[in-house]
Protein backbone atom coordinates (compact mmCIF):
# COMPACT_ATOMS: atom_id res chain seq x y z
CA UNK A 1 0.00 0.00 0.00
CA UNK A 2 1.50 3.61 -0.79
CA UNK A 3 1.82 5.63 1.82
CA UNK A 4 -0.44 8.62 2.09
CA UNK A 5 -0.43 11.76 3.88
CA UNK A 6 -3.43 13.92 5.50
CA UNK A 7 -3.16 17.25 5.53
CA UNK A 8 -5.33 19.96 6.79
CA UNK A 9 -5.10 23.83 6.90
CA UNK A 10 -7.35 25.77 8.64
CA UNK A 11 -8.32 29.22 7.27
CA UNK A 12 -10.46 32.34 7.54
CA UNK A 13 -10.51 35.33 5.56
CA UNK A 14 -7.66 33.68 3.40
CA UNK A 15 -5.52 36.00 1.69
CA UNK A 16 -2.83 35.74 -1.30
CA UNK A 17 -0.54 33.53 1.42
CA UNK A 18 -2.97 30.97 1.06
CA UNK A 19 -1.42 29.64 -2.38
CA UNK A 20 2.46 29.73 -1.16
CA UNK A 21 0.94 26.98 1.46
CA UNK A 22 -0.55 24.83 -1.11
CA UNK A 23 2.06 24.92 -4.12
CA UNK A 24 4.24 23.86 -0.97
CA UNK A 25 1.95 20.94 -0.77
CA UNK A 26 1.57 20.37 -4.52
CA UNK A 27 5.62 20.62 -4.87
CA UNK A 28 6.43 17.48 -2.75
CA UNK A 29 9.03 15.21 -4.34
CA UNK A 30 8.12 11.80 -5.01
CA UNK A 31 4.37 13.15 -4.69
CA UNK A 32 2.95 9.98 -6.84
CA UNK A 33 5.90 7.83 -6.91
CA UNK A 34 6.66 7.40 -3.52
CA UNK A 35 2.71 8.91 -1.49
CA UNK A 36 -0.42 10.18 -2.08
CA UNK A 37 -1.68 13.42 -0.31
CA UNK A 38 -5.22 14.34 0.65
CA UNK A 39 -5.55 18.07 1.67
CA UNK A 40 -8.27 19.57 3.36
CA UNK A 41 -8.70 23.37 3.25
CA UNK A 42 -10.75 24.19 6.53
CA UNK A 43 -13.35 27.11 5.56
CA UNK A 44 -14.66 28.89 8.73
CA UNK A 45 -16.39 31.06 6.61
CA UNK A 46 -14.94 34.56 5.52
CA UNK A 47 -16.28 37.68 6.77
CA UNK A 48 -14.21 40.14 4.22
CA UNK A 49 -16.04 40.58 0.47
CA UNK A 50 -12.51 40.37 -0.62
CA UNK A 51 -11.47 36.97 0.81
CA UNK A 52 -15.14 35.32 0.29
CA UNK A 53 -14.00 33.26 -2.42
CA UNK A 54 -10.31 33.27 -1.75
CA UNK A 55 -9.93 28.92 -1.32
CA UNK A 56 -12.08 28.74 -4.67
CA UNK A 57 -9.79 31.14 -6.48
CA UNK A 58 -6.41 29.35 -5.14
CA UNK A 59 -7.71 26.14 -6.35
CA UNK A 60 -9.24 26.77 -9.63
CA UNK A 61 -5.46 28.08 -10.35
CA UNK A 62 -3.80 25.38 -9.05
CA UNK A 63 -6.06 23.03 -11.33
CA UNK A 64 -6.11 19.43 -10.47
CA UNK A 65 -3.31 17.38 -9.42
CA UNK A 66 -3.12 13.72 -9.93
CA UNK A 67 -1.94 11.92 -6.18
CA UNK A 68 -3.90 15.23 -4.35
CA UNK A 69 -7.26 14.78 -3.12
CA UNK A 70 -8.15 18.77 -2.42
CA UNK A 71 -11.16 18.82 -0.13
CA UNK A 72 -12.31 22.33 0.32
CA UNK A 73 -15.00 22.50 3.33
CA UNK A 74 -16.93 25.39 4.45
CA UNK A 75 -18.71 26.01 7.78
CA UNK A 76 -18.28 27.81 10.92
CA UNK A 77 -15.99 27.07 13.90
CA UNK A 78 -15.24 28.37 16.96
CA UNK A 79 -11.34 28.25 16.19
CA UNK A 80 -8.34 26.46 14.15
CA UNK A 81 -8.45 23.74 16.24
CA UNK A 82 -12.20 22.89 16.02
CA UNK A 83 -11.49 23.45 12.24
CA UNK A 84 -8.93 20.51 12.32
CA UNK A 85 -11.50 18.31 14.32
CA UNK A 86 -14.83 18.94 11.67
CA UNK A 87 -11.77 17.98 8.98
CA UNK A 88 -10.35 15.36 10.92
CA UNK A 89 -14.24 13.86 11.68
CA UNK A 90 -14.93 14.30 7.61
CA UNK A 91 -12.38 11.89 6.95
CA UNK A 92 -13.08 9.34 9.89
CA UNK A 93 -14.02 6.48 7.76
CA UNK A 94 -10.88 6.46 5.55
CA UNK A 95 -7.19 5.77 6.44
CA UNK A 96 -4.22 7.60 5.92
CA UNK A 97 -0.37 6.94 6.89
CA UNK A 98 0.47 10.03 8.45
CA UNK A 99 -0.50 13.64 9.42
CA UNK A 100 -0.45 17.52 9.56
CA UNK A 101 -1.65 20.51 9.46
CA UNK A 102 -0.11 23.63 8.55
CA UNK A 103 -1.46 27.30 8.89
CA UNK A 104 -1.97 29.43 5.54
CA UNK A 105 1.58 31.67 4.67
CA UNK A 106 3.47 28.83 6.35
CA UNK A 107 4.94 26.74 4.08
CA UNK A 108 6.73 22.69 3.08
CA UNK A 109 9.95 22.39 2.03
CA UNK A 110 10.36 20.46 -1.28
CA UNK A 111 11.69 17.40 -0.05
CA UNK A 112 9.44 17.49 3.53
CA UNK A 113 7.52 14.54 3.07
CA UNK A 114 9.43 12.33 1.04
CA UNK A 115 12.34 12.76 3.96
CA UNK A 116 9.47 12.04 6.97
CA UNK A 117 8.54 8.54 4.43
CA UNK A 118 12.50 7.86 4.96
CA UNK A 119 12.90 7.92 8.68
CA UNK A 120 9.43 6.31 8.99
CA UNK A 121 10.94 3.04 7.34
CA UNK A 122 13.41 2.97 10.61
CA UNK A 123 11.20 2.96 13.33
CA UNK A 124 7.52 1.53 14.36
CA UNK A 125 5.33 3.71 11.22
CA UNK A 126 1.93 3.53 13.38
CA UNK A 127 4.15 5.12 16.25
CA UNK A 128 5.84 7.79 14.72
CA UNK A 129 6.17 11.55 15.76
CA UNK A 130 8.88 13.31 13.37
CA UNK A 131 10.26 16.62 13.43
CA UNK A 132 12.60 18.70 11.96
CA UNK A 133 14.46 22.20 12.80
CA UNK A 134 12.54 25.24 13.94
CA UNK A 135 12.31 27.25 10.80
CA UNK A 136 11.72 31.02 11.06
CA UNK A 137 10.44 32.94 7.84
CA UNK A 138 9.97 37.00 7.69
CA UNK A 139 6.57 38.30 6.59
CA UNK A 140 7.45 38.46 3.13
CA UNK A 141 8.22 34.44 3.50
CA UNK A 142 12.00 34.13 3.42
CA UNK A 143 13.87 31.38 5.56
CA UNK A 144 16.15 33.46 8.18
CA UNK A 145 16.47 31.07 10.64
CA UNK A 146 16.91 27.36 11.20
CA UNK A 147 17.37 25.72 14.80
CA UNK A 148 18.38 22.71 15.19
CA UNK A 149 16.48 20.77 18.22
CA UNK A 150 19.06 19.39 20.74
CA UNK A 151 16.54 17.12 22.21
CA UNK A 152 12.60 16.48 23.20
CA UNK A 153 12.15 14.32 26.23
CA UNK A 154 8.78 13.52 26.55
CA UNK A 155 8.82 14.26 30.63
CA UNK A 156 9.56 17.66 30.24
CA UNK A 157 6.99 17.90 27.07
CA UNK A 158 4.77 17.27 29.81
CA UNK A 159 5.59 20.02 32.28
CA UNK A 160 5.38 22.45 29.57
CA UNK A 161 9.45 23.35 29.25
CA UNK A 162 9.55 23.59 25.50
CA UNK A 163 7.85 27.12 24.03
CA UNK A 164 7.92 28.51 28.02
CA UNK A 165 12.01 27.84 29.15
CA UNK A 166 13.44 26.14 26.06
CA UNK A 167 12.36 26.80 22.07
CA UNK A 168 9.12 25.40 21.64
CA UNK A 169 8.30 22.68 19.53
CA UNK A 170 7.50 23.44 15.85
CA UNK A 171 3.74 22.56 15.19
CA UNK A 172 4.44 23.44 11.28
CA UNK A 173 7.20 20.63 10.93
CA UNK A 174 5.62 17.84 12.79
CA UNK A 175 4.79 14.62 11.01
CA UNK A 176 2.46 12.36 13.37
CA UNK A 177 1.38 8.81 12.46
CA UNK A 178 -2.25 9.12 11.73
CA UNK A 179 -3.30 5.81 14.45
CA UNK A 180 -1.96 7.93 16.47
CA UNK A 181 -4.01 10.92 15.70
CA UNK A 182 -7.32 8.97 15.67
CA UNK A 183 -6.88 8.13 19.05
CA UNK A 184 -6.99 11.64 20.37
CA UNK A 185 -9.37 13.25 22.17
CA UNK A 186 -11.17 15.00 19.89
CA UNK A 187 -13.69 16.59 21.86
CA UNK A 188 -10.98 18.38 24.46
CA UNK A 189 -9.04 19.44 21.09
CA UNK A 190 -11.74 21.69 19.66
CA UNK A 191 -12.21 23.16 22.85
CA UNK A 192 -8.92 24.78 22.60
CA UNK A 193 -8.35 28.29 20.76
CA UNK A 194 -4.56 28.91 21.69
CA UNK A 195 -3.21 25.65 23.11
CA UNK A 196 -4.42 22.68 21.38
CA UNK A 197 -0.88 22.81 19.28
CA UNK A 198 0.56 21.78 23.51
CA UNK A 199 -2.70 19.54 23.83
CA UNK A 200 -1.71 17.43 21.37
CA UNK A 201 2.07 17.11 22.17
CA UNK A 202 0.97 16.36 25.73
CA UNK A 203 -1.25 13.53 24.92
CA UNK A 204 1.55 12.30 22.72
CA UNK A 205 4.07 12.30 25.51
CA UNK A 206 1.89 11.26 28.20
CA UNK A 207 1.48 7.40 26.51
CA UNK A 208 5.11 7.84 26.27
CA UNK A 209 6.39 9.07 23.37
CA UNK A 210 8.69 12.27 21.98
CA UNK A 211 9.26 13.23 18.99
CA UNK A 212 12.18 12.11 16.13
CA UNK A 213 14.14 14.96 15.27
CA UNK A 214 15.54 15.01 11.78
CA UNK A 215 18.17 17.74 11.74
CA UNK A 216 16.97 19.51 7.82
CA UNK A 217 14.01 21.83 7.10
CA UNK A 218 10.93 20.35 6.73
CA UNK A 219 8.81 23.30 7.83
CA UNK A 220 8.71 26.69 8.86
CA UNK A 221 6.93 29.62 10.80
CA UNK A 222 5.85 32.57 9.29
CA UNK A 223 6.49 35.85 11.78
CA UNK A 224 3.58 38.12 11.40
CA UNK A 225 1.48 41.01 13.27
CA UNK A 226 -1.75 39.78 15.17
CA UNK A 227 -0.64 36.35 15.69
CA UNK A 228 -3.16 34.22 18.16
CA UNK A 229 0.10 33.18 19.99
CA UNK A 230 1.20 37.28 20.98
CA UNK A 231 -2.42 38.82 21.30
CA UNK A 232 -3.95 36.86 23.19
CA UNK A 233 -0.77 35.82 25.38
CA UNK A 234 -2.56 35.38 28.87
CA UNK A 235 -5.31 32.91 27.17
CA UNK A 236 -2.89 31.07 25.65
CA UNK A 237 -0.96 31.01 29.02
CA UNK A 238 -4.61 30.04 30.82
CA UNK A 239 -5.06 27.03 28.19
CA UNK A 240 -1.22 26.05 28.66
CA UNK A 241 -0.89 25.70 32.37
CA UNK A 242 -4.29 24.04 32.49
CA UNK A 243 -2.59 20.88 31.05
CA UNK A 244 0.98 20.71 32.01
CA UNK A 245 2.75 19.25 34.78
CA UNK A 246 4.14 20.33 37.73
CA UNK A 247 7.81 20.80 36.81
CA UNK A 248 10.03 18.66 38.82
CA UNK A 249 14.01 18.92 39.80
CA UNK A 250 15.37 16.37 37.40
CA UNK A 251 13.29 18.28 34.91
CA UNK A 252 15.02 21.69 35.87
CA UNK A 253 18.42 20.08 35.54
CA UNK A 254 17.35 18.44 32.12
CA UNK A 255 16.15 21.72 30.99
CA UNK A 256 19.36 23.32 32.07
CA UNK A 257 21.60 20.69 30.27
CA UNK A 258 19.56 21.42 27.12
CA UNK A 259 19.27 25.02 27.16
CA UNK A 260 23.39 24.72 27.79
CA UNK A 261 23.69 23.23 24.53
CA UNK A 262 21.62 25.78 22.56
CA UNK A 263 24.42 28.27 23.23
CA UNK A 264 26.87 26.20 21.16
CA UNK A 265 26.64 25.81 17.17
CA UNK A 266 24.94 22.16 16.16
CA UNK A 267 28.47 21.61 14.46
CA UNK A 268 30.60 21.72 17.59
CA UNK A 269 27.81 20.13 19.50
CA UNK A 270 29.51 16.89 21.14
CA UNK A 271 27.68 14.38 18.72
CA UNK A 272 27.60 11.85 21.39
CA UNK A 273 25.46 13.99 24.48
CA UNK A 274 23.06 15.13 22.23
CA UNK A 275 22.29 11.32 21.09
CA UNK A 276 22.42 10.39 25.08
CA UNK A 277 19.98 13.31 25.57
CA UNK A 278 17.60 12.06 22.53
CA UNK A 279 17.25 8.68 24.63
CA UNK A 280 15.75 10.53 27.91
CA UNK A 281 12.87 9.60 28.98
Amino acid sequence: MKHSFLIITPVINANDLLAETINSVVRQNGLGEKFTITYIIADAGSTQEKDSNAVDDVLSLVGAIEHINFIHLKYKDKSMYDGIVNALSFVKDKDFTTFAYINSGDYYSPYAFSAVINEQKKMDCDLSWICGCVGSYNSKGMLYKLIEPVAYPNSLIKCGVFGRYLPYIQQESNFISYKLVKKLDFSRLASFKYAGDFFIWKSLADVGLKPTILPIWLAGFREHDGQLSSVHKKEYKTEFNSLSDKITLTALIKSLLICMLYSIHPRLRWSKLVFWMRQWS
